[in-house]
Parts: structure tokens; sequence; C-alpha cells
């Protein structure tokens, strides 16, 4: 069953938690056209829908919120869905490490940004991109730890 765009917006603005004020500033417009947007009364541009389905926390909804599809194991979920990191729990996946330590990487450097540890360049920021990056160079780092605790294991 297909959502409308109306509803999809708000299905993501509220699963991120944030209120209209938020996406209008996102979108540099008044708060009034965003809701206009968000209630079906107005069609979003293309440049728009671009500044929404590239934000750093939205980018996850990004697929949903084009083509009414998911694809949960490359990140690209829907509101309510369960987060890549619980699907491969539940899965098993041999990358789960890996889901696991991008997620929390991720949810870590958003939690740096609402506490205004740092802010990051909103059009070009991509916290997954942060999080696979950090975990490709810390890896060899966490494997060899881990080896150690298995060594003195008896």
């Amino acid at each position: 069953m297909s959502i409308s765009f109306a509803n999809k917006l708000k299905l993501i603005r509220t699963a991120i938690g944030k209120n209209p004020q938020f996406f209008a500033d996102i979108l540099e417009i008044p708060v009034d056209q965003y809701l206009a947007y968000e209630n079906g009364e107005r069609e979003i541009c293309a440049s728009e829908l671009k500044a929404i389905s590239s934000h750093p926390e939205c980018l996850r909804y990004t697929l949903w919120l084009m083509t009414d599809q998911t694809n949960a194991l490359a990140g690209q979920i829907a509101p309510g869905d369960p987060s890549p990191l619980k699907l491969a729990k539940q899965e098993g996946n041999k990358d789960s490490f890996d889901y696991q330590f991008i997620e929390a990487t991720e949810e870590a450097l958003q939690l740096f940004c609402q506490l205004d540890w740092f802010v990051p360049n909103t059009k070009t920021a991509n916290f997954n991109d942060c999080a696979r990056l950090l975990l490709k160079d810390l890896k060899g780092v966490i494997e060899l730890h881990y080896q150690a605790k298995e060594d003195k294991t008896p």
C-alpha cells in the first residue's frame, strides 16, 4: 500500500523526533510552507526534496521516500522498521558487528551534534559514511583487542 508523500514527510519527521520548524530550516523556507507540504496542500520541488533526502538524519529513509521500497541491509528503512542493527542481530548476519558499529557510531555522531560538540555541514555531512570510515580505520585495532582477550582465555 502506497502512502502519500505528505504522510511520508510527517512519518519521517516524527521518526527522527523533530518538529516542523526543523524541516523548514533544512529547506530554508517558512514553517507554514513546510506544513503545506506535510498536509498535502502543496507539491514539494526537486531542490527541497533533495535537501530532505540528503540530510544526515533522513538518509536512512531516502529510498522509501522516493520509491516506497526499503533495503534494510543497505541501511535504507521506513519509519517504524527495525534498524539495520536490529535486523543484523535478528538474522545472525555475519556482518552484524559492522552494522552494530556503524549504527552506534551514527547515533553517537548525532548526539554530539545535538550537544553542540560540533556542527556538521548539513549540505554534505553523511554520518553513515563517517561511521563506515571509522570502522575501516579502527577494525584492525578492535580485532587485535579481541584477539588478545581470546589468547588470555584458557
